[in-house]
């Protein structure tokens, strides 16, 4: 059950682009889309003057009203209840895998804590999304998120980057700040006999993850190829793995994400 289980918890991300001052006053309406008024009437049934939460994505939360004129909604900002810092962010780097996969990983990356989502299509990545449809894409997957971010109460919102082939994210991404960088490549657990190991290995390649950005890496269905796996810890990822359990796309992104969850939990 969520912390506030009578108040739905709404994302109204804010729209000045200034994280840092950002605010909104008591007495501020603030304006919602009509497809999203629309699924809050007759999906959720949300009822005018009913009491809810309202988030900016920047980490703060607000008490409101929600009042409804014709197909417009708004919520009235009664006042701010609490701010949350934000931590350092957490990137999830990733081969594209197949859609319903996709849009299940994304939306569990978020409920964890992902901070910023790759897609990347790699050799192996049955979905080629293509400049022509990466904005339907983004679209859907921001959707996605948003339902994400509303159902875990979070009080930031994620960064989903357009899909990029392999080529294109090799010449173009740059990470910010010095990020630990972990790859989790599932042919590593040949390596070891017991997998005890590579998890306590892994665990300690998440050492700095308090005081840092973190990186991870993890492929798609079928994994990444040999050249793949070279290039990726060339550029500075270190190697790890979940364990001798072949792991799905979608399981090894819950395990990895909400072992950063728990790594800066527990220090």
């Amino acid at each position: 059950m969520g912390r506030h289980e009578s108040k739905r918890h709404i994302f109204l991300p804010g729209s000045d682009g200034n994280e840092a001052a950002h605010s909104w006053s008591v007495g501020t309406r603030v304006s919602m889309p009509e497809e999203k008024t629309a699924h809050l009437r007759r999906v959720l049934r949300l009822e005018h003057g009913q009491e809810v939460l309202v988030t900016d994505g920047r980490g703060q939360l607000y008490g409101a009203v929600f009042e409804v004129e014709g197909k417009k909604g708004f919520a009235q900002i009664r006042g701010l209840l609490r701010s949350e810092k934000k931590e350092h962010d957490v990137t999830l780097i990733l081969g594209l895998p197949k859609n319903n996969t996709m849009d299940w990983v994304l939306e569990k990356a978020v409920e964890c804590g992902a901070s910023r989502i790759v897609p990347v299509e790699t050799a192996r990545s049955v979905v080629k999304v293509g400049a022509e449809r990466g904005d339907k894409y983004l679209k859907r997957w921001g959707a996605i998120a948003e339902a994400a971010i509303e159902q875990s109460e979070r009080l930031w919102g994620v960064e989903i980057a357009e899909p990029v082939s392999w080529n294109d994210f090799l010449s173009s991404y740059q990470a910010p700040g010095h990020p630990v960088r972990i790859a989790c490549f599932s042919e590593s657990r040949e390596e070891y006999e017991d997998q005890r190991i590579p998890l306590q290995e892994f665990w300690k390649a998440m050492a700095d993850c308090q005081n840092r950005p973190i990186e991870a890496w993890i492929g798609p269905e079928g994994g990444f190829t040999e050249s793949e796996r070279k290039i990726i810890v060339e550029r500075g990822f270190v190697p790890v793995s979940l364990g001798q359990q072949v792991l799905r796309v979608e399981t090894a992104a819950v395990a990895v994400l909400w072992s950063i969850v728990l790594r800066r939990a527990l220090g």
